[in-house]
C-alpha cells in the first residue's frame, strides 16, 4: 500500500514495508508521516509513526488464499455451489451455484434455514436429521474450537 497526497504546506505519505532477512523471519510495518513545510514550501520537519501490521498482512494472505480456494473449487465439475457463512450472525454472506442447482439460496438468508432447506431434499428422515445435526452453527463452531 502506498499513498502520497501533497497539499500546500504539508505532504502526507503512507506505505507498507517488510523488514527482515526472509519472509519467515520478517515483520510488516505501515509507515505514515507528514512533511511539515515552511512558508517557502521547504521541508522543516517530519511527524510520523510506524505500526506493526504483521497480523493484518497474515490475515490478508489467509483471506486471499481462501478466495483462491473457493474460486478453484467452483471450477471443478463436481462442485454445484459454494457458500460463505457468517457463523456469528447465522447468515449466508455469499452464495453461487451452477444453473442445475435449484435451491433458492441468497445472501442474507439465515444459515440454519438453508440447512433445513437442503435437508428437505434428503432421501430419508434419518439422513435429513443427520444433515441438520452435522451442519448446525453450534456444530461448526465446535469443530473450529476442537480443531
Amino acid at each position: 500500500m502506498t499513498s502520497i497526497a501533497a497539499s500546500g504546506k504539508e505532504s502526507h505519505v503512507t506505505f507498507d514495508i517488510r523488514v527482515g532477512q526472509s519472509e519467515e523471519k520478517s515483520e510488516w510495518y505501515r509507515i505514515t508521516y507528514d512533511i511539515i513545510r515552511d512558508d517557502e514550501n521547504k521541508p522543516v520537519s517530519l511527524l510520523g509513526l510506524a505500526q506493526n501490521i504483521n497480523e493484518l498482512k497474515l490475515e490478508q494472505r489467509r483471506l486471499d488464499e481462501e478466495i483462491e480456494n473457493v474460486e478453484t473449487a467452483t471450477q471443478r465439475q463436481d462442485v454445484l455451489s459454494t457458500m460463505r457463512i457468517n457463523l456469528t450472525d447465522d447468515c449466508v454472506e455469499s452464495y453461487s451455484s451452477k444453473p442445475e442447482t435449484r435451491l433458492p439460496i441468497k445472501a442474507g438468508d439465515k444459515y440454519s434455514d438453508v440447512i433445513y432447506m437442503i435437508a428437505e431434499h434428503a432421501v430419508s428422515k434419518s439422513q435429513k436429521n443427520e444433515i441438520i445435526k452435522q451442519h448446525s452453527v453450534a456444530k461448526l463452531l465446535q469443530s473450529f474450537e476442537d480443531g
